[in-house]
């Protein structure tokens, strides 16, 4: 019988259960309107989508140093100019 299930564990000892994040919602989709006025400082999953990448590989082009990133609230930011110079020059590389 699972925790959840057993009718005798009280509702606050079941396991948590992971919630939806802004990770989890990447929308290539919303990428064309990213690229065609991009805010100055953005997100994450805008950031991947004004060059074409996913959230995951956002996050490694920062761990190996490639791309620079501010950490604000637990988040990362990107200033939207200095990520298409910086992609710039790795495509140059």
């Amino acid at each position: 019988m699972s925790i959840t299930s057993d009718p005798t564990m009280p509702k606050s000892a079941a396991p948590i259960r992971r919630t939806e994040t802004n990770l989890d919602r990447f929308d290539p989709s919303r990428a064309e309107v990213i690229r065609r006025d991009p805010p100055r400082i953005l997100t994450l999953n805008e950031a991947g989508a004004l060059i074409r990448v996913s959230p995951r590989t956002m996050r490694n082009l920062v761990r190996r140093g490639d791309c620079h990133s501010l950490r604000i609230g637990g988040g990362l930011r990107f200033d939207s100019a200095r990520l298409l110079r910086e992609v710039a020059e790795l495509s140059t590389k």
